[in-house]
């Protein structure tokens, strides 16, 4: 027989015996290195490590002798932290300074409405009908909703059980024939095998709750996505009602400089001449300017509250919101009682709080790993054929176990990991007190400050302005001086009347930021 021959029954029977051996015995996975869960449109998690340590997943027929799991190596065990990556949830007034600002139109001046101070809008989408339509509409908060069927499915992968093998192989199968002086040996033996797992040490209930445990972070950072996105919702909210308002005190000043003029051209003002037409006409011109600029302004900031309430742009752009400026509400709770409230609410926070725990679970599932799966094997039929024997075949039963004896791999590398990890998360977590700590007291004092300067405001330097503007006209139709002083006190009375606005925006958004900076509304 030629050596090509009979390499190639040998190789055949070495692929063979290759490919029982691994059906068979245990056998060490590769070492790899891979993510260890899914991104997440949420983000990091807290307490999820953030790179998989040793084992792919692979399939179950694969690794033979190791713990068996139909999961992912994120649940099934915990792996190496991502030493680049920080907290994953970012702090309500550092998210709140990078929004994008409401477009500002060109304003020349404005004059406060004589008939009321707080011109409301009675009817109209209410702020606590916003916040409803935008936990139900909004297309952002929908698709990250579906996170959390996604954890669930998790929790089922996890407590998924092992399959039993099942297998068949021949024995001593001879070349030819067996011959007792040429070719001693057989019978030939023919098998059927089964191999089932045994979780002995309980790795499956350890990998349920590290999938509940995370779940429950799951559900924490969607409701932190929540909390931002209401944010998102209070400054196009605020954006809405300051041009509404800076739209109605445009009108008013145009109103107001068609009076002017109309007197001076009626000559009713003493040593009027066409010069004061002409500089009162240009008044008009930009107060008209004024008009429609604030009107623009007013559609786009009713869009931008249209795409967070996923609402039709041509609807949008008429959507009529109800609400003021101005703070009718009472003081909110001291400082020392907003700030235990956030620390107790706040889900960023609670996030963190359950990614400890989840950590903890991690370091348990390890520990549990530590030593693989038994695998009972039960061989119900072996057949010996005895007939080259001149003897009669016969049939028989094996009944066996394979176990892994830890010598060198007890998982140590990675329970000191997920160890690690724990003590990480738990600084991360006052890490993030500390922001929210931050957060609540910059929107209380921001509140505070704004509150008092909006009160002087009101109470002094807009009925001072108001006086002085009043005097000049006053002195102006006397003939006691010329009209460009009355315009010079016109504009200064126009730029009280904008910081007096920009005030009111201020401080309404203070009183948001602090619901926003609590994790509650304590302030409407």
């Amino acid at each position: 027989m030629s050596p090509l021959r009979c390499g190639a029954p040998v190789l055949l029977a070495t692929l063979l015996a290759a490919a029982s051996a691994l059906a068979q015995g245990p056998t060490q996975p590769s070492a790899a290195t891979g993510p260890s869960a899914a991104d997440s449109s949420l983000g990091p998690l807290p307490g999820a490590p953030s790179l998989g340590a040793f084992g792919a997943d692979t399939p179950s027929g694969m690794l033979i002798g190791r713990g068996y799991r139909r999961v992912p190596s994120s649940i099934a065990r915990p792996a190496v932290a991502n030493p680049l990556a920080g907290p994953s949830l970012a702090g309500t007034t550092a998210a709140r300074r990078r929004q994008p600002a409401a477009r500002s139109p060109h304003i020349h001046s404005l004059v406060i409405p004589p008939e009321t101070v707080a011109p409301d809008a009675v009817t109209g989408l209410t702020l606590d009908q916003a916040i409803e339509i935008l936990r139900c509409q909004n297309l952002l908060l929908r698709s990250r909703n579906l996170e959390i069927p996604q954890a669930q499915a998790d929790i089922l992968s996890a407590g998924l059980r092992a399959n039993p093998f099942a297998y068949v192989d021949g024995q001593l199968i001879p070349y030819g024939r067996y011959d007792p002086v040429t070719n001693p040996g057989g019978p030939t033996q023919y098998d059927a095998n089964i191999t089932l797992p045994v979780d002995w040490n309980l790795k499956r209930r350890a990998r349920i709750a590290v999938a509940q445990r995370a779940k429950s972070v799951v559900e924490a950072v969607y409701q932190n996505a929540v909390r931002l996105q209401i944010a998102e919702l209070y400054i196009a909210y605020v954006d809405v009602l300051a041009a509404r308002e800076t739209a109605l005190w445009a009108k008013a000043a145009e109103d107001h400089m068609r009076t002017t003029l109309a007197t001076v051209k009626a000559g009713t003002a003493v040593g009027a001449s066409a010069l004061d037409v002409d500089q009162m006409e240009l008044q008009l011109d930009a107060a008209e300017l004024t008009v429609l600029d604030t009107d623009g302004a007013l559609r786009a900031a009713n869009r931008r509250l249209g795409a967070l309430l996923n609402l039709p742009p041509q609807g949008a752009e008429g959507l009529q919101v109800a609400g003021t400026l101005r703070d009718r509400a009472p003081p909110p709770p001291p400082l020392a009682e907003l700030v235990d409230l956030a620390l107790a609410s706040r889900p960023d926070v609670i996030a963190f709080r359950l990614g400890t725990s989840r950590a903890a679970a991690d370091v348990e599932l390890a520990r549990r790993n530590r030593f693989s799966d038994v695998y009972l094997l039960y061989q119900p039929y072996t057949y010996q054929y005895n007939r080259p024997f001149n003897a009669p075949s016969s049939t028989s039963w094996t009944l066996g176990a394979t176990v892994a004896v830890p010598v060198w791999d007890r998982n140590q590398g990675i329970i000191r990991r997920a160890q690690t990890n724990v003590e990480q998360t738990r600084l991360e977590t006052q890490a993030q007190e500390r922001m929210a700590l931050a957060d609540v007291e910059d929107a209380y004092h921001e509140y505070v400050t704004t509150r008092r300067s909006v009160e002087r405001m009101e109470q002094h330097v807009l009925p001072h302005a108001k006086k002085v503007l009043d005097d000049n006209l006053k002195v102006y139709r006397q003939g006691q001086a010329p009209f460009l002083s009355y315009l010079a006190a016109q504009r200064a009375y126009g730029d009280m009347v904008r910081q007096y606005r920009d005030l009111l925006v201020r401080h309404r958004r203070s009183m948001l930021d602090l619901n926003t900076a609590v994790g509650q509304r304590v302030l409407p």
